[in-house]
């Protein structure tokens, strides 16, 4: 025998939720501050993606070394800020 929710407690169950997302929402912690780039002698770049990660670029641009703290995403978002760098400092003014 396969019992059936009234109409009455699915929208109970509708409402709970509806009031409990936005409880999740605000637990959610800030989004990490923008990596920090500086150009180091020789032509190389670091930049740092938070305390416990560094990523450091040689003269072409390319990874040459990272804390071994650094999760993908700070790798990656690393990549991204030298990309930005790069760009502005390189790119012609109109």
């Amino acid at each position: 025998m396969t019992k059936t929710c009234s109409r009455t407690a699915w929208t109970a169950a509708i409402i709970a939720v509806g009031l409990a997302l936005p409880a999740v929402a605000e637990t959610r912690s800030a989004p990490a501050p923008a990596p920090a780039v500086r150009s180091l002698p020789g032509g190389r770049t670091e930049v740092t993606v938070s305390a416990d990660c560094v990523v450091q670029y040689n003269d072409l641009g390319v990874r040459d070394s990272r804390s071994a703290d650094c999760t993908a995403q700070e790798v990656a978002a690393a990549n991204e800020a030298l990309t930005r760098y790069l760009k502005a400092a390189y790119s012609k003014p109109e």
